[in-house]
């Protein structure tokens, strides 16, 4: 089931020829594996085992109704594997108990609740431990029998569970033994030891006092989470407190409904002081575009600390690691805070277990849903625990029988060939997903190697009179007629003069495919650029409001020289706003008739600046017939090649603009890593 998706030893991945740049991405490609591999026996497969554990409510009409669900799963198995819910690679291994204990006075009833907590796991891992200690002879997913060594490699929960697990207190650091006082001054630390802990539990047993005892818990192997302590944590909870105080409540939300419209991003209409109830998908959405609407005119101490917090997020988020990015998430950041404490593991963590992705404790909420909520939904909500438990067996038959049916139906029409060999190791694969769009896609598209278009214009928009195109109501191209004459003339060597009655077919995007890096993976790929006038509904209804214009900038491949971009991953590019994507008509007498492009061009990028780190750009002008205006240009749509977002340089103005590089993983990269395959090719 998970033949084409796991790995049984460690690996080392170089981005460069030399091997001097190691690369973390997967469990197998971190620092672990390798040393654990060196202490078992010749032969030996370890088994990394992550645990999770995360309580929940299981009705928002009864509040006493929990569940505390403890899940399983290997490192083995690639991390886009683990994270689908319908693969079925992270199992449900039991339920503890939430009892209230009021047999208890207040003082001892927490501590009867710790000591209960790591009673019911020493028994639910009771058979792991023992296989950890003897090696056990299991049958693989590609049928070969190994000797696995299951070995306790991470546990992913929130702060409060770490804390519970470590055996410290919620006000210390769960991975290190730093003074709560002391984490501004971010000098390192030891690191927990779980046998020293132990001893310093056995002397307070038997009544020896230790004026260090509170300070020390076990070393646990606590992977970054970066809902809570990121999104969520510094992010949310601090950050966003912190601006919302010095900018205002109506200013805030002033801003996120005048930010501008980008293709895939979510734009808050109403500001997001009315937002209910915020989750993972609302952080990730503002701090695409938090650090610009910060640096309109922010104190630039602030712009830097926001600036610091949103490019750790972007660097924490990426799916594949070099030892450079690594050095690039030291950051120190002069705050008393644990959530911002426990942003100086992450470099280490990363480098000893692979990127963040993988043990993100988005995966265990997700699984509250099929092994939790649902289960509890079943039952008839009295002694729900058995019965949940009782539905979940029965769905895991069934599930079970379905995969053994489909394979059998799978190796019935293709019968594999008898083999002696042992099979050579097979590269772990990711199972693809595809993106939620903004848009549907056209059912008649014309691919090129770099975009896809509709083959025809939309019915609606396959006979635009050149004057809408020109026109503050229609596409707003001001200067079209004098671009197309200058690209007749330039390109087509035609000298034929086109006019605004002139009929053309126009379209309303470009569809781009941005490739698979390892730092984003494949699930983030479609990229659009829109060139569209406003839509007023048929019949004037007052029911429907009036659908935008849609002009979207984007990144355009010029032959002008740059020092600044020259050897770069910016070589050769230039910002455009894209006005109209049009084609010519039939009656010009030219050679070619593929989709052009108007667009009105954005001064060079130069060197980004050291307060935001963003490129500033301008909107360029020309002088045409002793008239100033915007430095318009049609062009060939194979010149695009992807889009681009930029944010007004003061809140209100049009003409000065940050070039928006957090806005997604391939443009960061790009801007901020100088990454040289993030475009399509």
């Amino acid at each position: 089931m998970f033949r084409d998706a796991m790995r049984f030893g460690p690996e080392e991945l170089f981005a460069d020829k030399d091997g001097q740049i190691p690369v973390f991405s997967e469990m197998w490609t971190g620092e672990w594996w390798k040393e654990i591999q060196k202490r078992l026996p010749p032969g030996a497969t370890p088994a990394p085992l992550f645990l999770s554990s995360d309580k929940t409510m299981l009705s928002n009409f009864r509040g006493d109704n929990s569940a505390w669900p403890v899940y399983l799963s290997i490192g083995n198995i690639g991390k886009e594997t683990r994270r689908q819910v319908s693969a079925h690679a992270t199992v449900l291994i039991g339920y503890l108990p939430i009892p209230k204990f009021d047999c208890f006075d207040k003082n001892m009833r927490f501590l009867a609740k710790y000591r209960l907590f790591h009673q019911c796991m020493t028994v639910l891992l009771a058979s792991v431990a023992e296989a950890e200690i003897t090696g056990a002879m299991m049958v693989c997913a590609d049928n070969f029998v190994r000797n696995v060594w299951p070995i306790s490699a991470a546990y992913v929960a929130d702060y409060p569970e770490q804390c519970l697990v470590a055996c410290c207190k919620e006000n210390r650091c769960p991975l290190c033994t730093v003074d709560p006082n002391d984490r501004r001054d971010h000098l390192p630390h030891d690191k927990r030891d779980q046998v020293e802990t132990l001893l310093f539990m056995a002397r307070q047993q038997h009544g020896e006092k230790d004026t260090v005892f509170e300070t020390e818990g076990m070393r646990a192997a606590f992977t970054p989470d970066l809902l809570h302590q990121l999104h969520k944590g510094v992010f949310k909870d601090h950050l966003v407190k912190w601006c919302t105080e010095i900018f205002g409540k109506l200013e805030i939300d002033k801003r996120f409904r005048e930010m501008p419209d980008h293709p895939g991003l979510r734009h808050f209409k109403n500001g997001i002081s009315s937002v209910s109830q915020w989750t993972g998908t609302e952080n990730k959405e503002m701090e695409k575009v938090f650090l610009g609407f910060v640096a309109a005119g922010a104190h630039p101490e602030l712009i830097k600390a926001v600036r610091a917090v949103m490019d750790f997020a972007r660097l924490a988020s990426l799916q594949s690691h070099t030892s450079l990015t690594l050095l690039a998430l030291r950051r120190k950041e002069h705050f008393n805070i644990p959530k911002i404490n426990s942003l100086e593991h992450y470099e280490a963590s990363i480098r000893l277990f692979g990127s963040a992705d993988g043990f993100n404790t988005e995966s265990p909420e997700r699984l509250h849903i099929d092994y939790a909520k649902n289960a509890y939904r079943a039952s008839n909500r009295k002694d729900y625990i058995i019965q949940m438990t009782l539905w979940l067996q029965r769905q895991e038959s069934v599930a079970r029988f379905s995969a053994f049916r489909e394979w059998m139906t799978t190796s019935r029409a293709n019968p594999a060939p008898a083999s002696t060999t042992r099979p050579s190791p097979v590269p772990a694969t990711t199972v693809n997903s595809t993106a939620a769009s903004a848009e549907n896609d056209d059912d008649d598209t014309l691919v090129h190697h770099t975009y896809s278009i509709a083959k025809h214009p939309p019915a609606a928009t396959r006979r635009v009179v050149g004057s809408h195109i020109i026109a503050n109501d229609g596409h707003n191209a001001i200067r079209f007629l004098p671009a197309l004459t200058q690209f007749l003339r330039s390109a087509q060597g035609s000298t034929y003069t086109p006019y605004e009655f002139d009929i053309f077919p126009t379209w309303k995007r470009l569809k781009f495919t941005l490739p698979d890096i390892p730092e984003v993976g494949d699930r983030h790929s479609a990229n659009l650029v829109r060139a569209t006038a406003p839509v007023v509904p048929p019949g004037g209804s007052r029911y429907k409001e009036i659908e935008p214009a849609y002009h979207d900038f984007a990144l355009v491949k010029t032959a002008e020289a740059n020092l600044f971009t020259d050897g770069t991953a910016l070589h050769g590019l230039r910002i455009a706003q894209v006005r109209a994507i049009f084609q010519l008509p039939g009656h010009y007498p030219v050679k070619s008739r593929q989709p052009l492009a108007y667009v009105e061009w954005f001064t060079p990028l130069r060197a980004p600046t050291n307060l935001d780190g963003y490129h500033h750009v301008s909107r360029s002008t020309r002088r045409i017939a002793g008239k100033g205006g915007p430095y318009a240009e049609v062009i060939t749509v194979d010149r695009i090649v992807r889009n681009a977002m930029l944010i007004p340089h003061k809140w209100g103005e049009d003409s000065k603009f940050r070039v928006n590089s957090h806005i997604d993983g391939h443009l960061f990269c790009m801007f901020k890593l100088n990454y040289k395959d993030c475009l399509p090719v």
